[in-house]
């Protein structure tokens, strides 16, 4: 819940409509009627909305509570400690920004109703999700700024077909994964000012301002001692948990899968620490609103000054995602045995070095989730990708271990197994051949691979929006899996890993010459 105004005290005008706990569910839903019916969906504001803008909502609040969610009864229930905290804010309120509902709700007396005629203020809901009601047209990968009326339906006391609220995209990616918020007027505001108004107020964030600032409402967090090497670390001391939004590091965010998990995880809420060797080339994923930062994971130095920004900042990481890496492909007798070490450098040594450095940090909160994108080749191995397999059945046997080490810490360890993903890791990859040495006996598995991508790939691939969304699922989960395939490829190969040897064998060469 967010606020912003001029200096003075708030106090409730209509004191008959405090919240109260004790009601049960039918004076409860009595109770909304008549805010429903006390409330105006008109423009009714001392101020020009005109003028408004992120810099003017500037007060926000956050309220401690814990209650059992009960859909459409929330304003009720949760009222009394919003109360209290509008109580110690030292500035009227000229517009209350709610997260949570206004006429978007059942009887048409969300959150940001119940408070803007308990106190006589306009008032607008923000909500994250649609409780009711249904959208005039399609909201998938709207741009930014679009908005489609929501309509009241058969679930809701207005008439079927009043725009209750909008469904207003604040901000996009160019992959379109980014969800609008669903806003309606709460009372003394239309439906068109309050949308209005919510694009006026956003700050190059998701949510508008200030609830984006209730959101990630900062707090004190000790300065820890950054001196400490990652040799050391099983003796860093993390400061206490400061209680904010969840926070990630993912490593390799240039494009493909690393960018889509950022992507995904900001969209979810998270507070998003984004890397890349280069961070020219995550400047967009900057202006998303994720944190950014240059880390090479062979480069020690650039490990330990991420974690120590992390750490200082939040005082926590909840969830690391390894992805940074790529994929060396060449027949064994033909890749340099430098393309080799290069490879385990990145793929293997790289997470290896990730985890020493962040595993600390989440022993000592007993929680957390280390998610590494391995592949299906980590238990299956075609022909002319030795190498790159090889550094996957490393990171397979790695963290197979790495989990029931941490396990007794609370600390969950997944692998993300995709198979083929349509983003530019194959061409990427291909590229790679330019640095092998033929000996010429191997060109028809070179031949069949560009064949595979030329005429077999396309009906079989899974996209990195894919591969981000089961990385997100993973981290919040409470129990997940040690192993999530993705896509056809990989749950075939999951399958096939249990074959004895002889049969892959002649499973993979029926396949070669079927491509063939």
């Amino acid at each position: 819940m967010a606020v912003a105004g001029d200096r003075s005290d708030v106090r409730p005008a209509v004191d008959r409509f405090r919240p109260d706990p004790r009601l049960d569910r039918a004076a409860m839903k009595r109770r909304q009627n008549e805010l429903r019916d006390a409330a105006t969906a008109i423009d009714d504001l001392d101020f020009d909305p005109d003028a408004v803008g992120p810099d003017d909502a500037t007060y926000a609040t956050v309220t401690d509570l814990a209650i059992p969610y009960v859909p459409g009864l929330l304003a009720v229930r949760e009222g009394e400690p919003i109360v209290a905290a509008l109580a110690h804010l030292d500035r009227d309120l000229d517009l209350l920004l709610v997260d949570g509902s206004g006429r978007i709700h059942y009887r048409e007396a969300g959150l940001a109703t119940h408070l803007g005629v308990l106190y006589d203020r306009p008032a607008i809901g923000v909500a994250k999700s649609l409780l009711c009601g249904q959208p005039a047209d399609d909201t998938d990968g709207l741009p930014a700024g679009a908005r489609v009326p929501i309509h009241a339906d058969g679930d809701m006391t207005a008439p079927n077909g009043t725009t209750v609220g909008y469904a207003v995209q604040t901000r996009q990616f160019d992959s379109g994964r980014i969800t609008p918020v669903y806003v309606s007027p709460g009372h003394r505001i239309g439906a068109a000012t309050a949308a209005d108004l919510a694009l006026a107020t956003r700050g190059g964030y998701k949510l508008p301002e200030p609830i984006r600032q209730a959101a990630f409402k900062p707090r004190s967090v000790p300065t820890p001692d950054v001196n400490v090497a990652i040799e050391d670390a099983d003796e860093r001391v993390a400061p206490p948990d400061d209680d904010r939004d969840e926070t990630v590091l993912i490593t390799g965010c240039s494009s493909g899968i690393g960018r889509a998990t950022a992507e995904a995880f900001v969209d979810e809420g998270w507070r998003v620490y984004a890397t890349a060797r280069d961070t020219d080339d995550i400047e967009d994923l900057a202006d998303a609103g994720c944190e950014t930062a240059p880390l090479d994971v062979t480069d020690p130095a650039d490990v330990l000054a991420v974690r120590e920004r992390i750490v200082d900042e939040t005082g926590r990481v909840d969830c690391l995602v390894n992805n940074a890496g790529y994929g060396q492909l060449g027949a064994i007798e033909d890749v340099p045995t430098e393309r080799v070490e290069r490879q385990f450098a990145v793929n293997v040594c790289g997470p290896h070095r990730l985890n020493r450095a962040i595993a600390p940090v989440m022993r000592r909160r007993n929680t957390g989730t280390i998610v590494t994108v391995s592949s299906a080749t980590g238990f299956i191995s075609p022909p002319a990708n030795g190498v790159y397999a090889g550094s996957k059945w490393a990171v397979e046997g790695m963290h197979d271990s790495l989990r029931r080490e941490l396990s007794e810490f609370g600390v969950d360890v997944v692998l993300i197994e995709p198979g083929s993903v349509s983003t530019g890791f194959d061409e990427r990859a291909r590229s790679e051949l330019d640095g092998v040495e033929p000996s010429g006996a191997y060109e028809s598995f070179y031949e069949l691979r560009d064949d595979y991508h030329t005429i077999g790939g396309a009906f079989v691939t899974v996209t990195a929006a894919d591969v981000a969304d089961r990385i997100v699922n993973a981290a919040t989960c409470s129990a997940p899996s040690a192993r999530y395939p993705v896509g056809p490829v990989a749950k075939l190969a999951a399958l096939g890993r249990h074959l004895p040897a002889r049969l892959q064998d002649r499973a993979i060469d029926l396949y070669l010459r079927v491509v063939k």
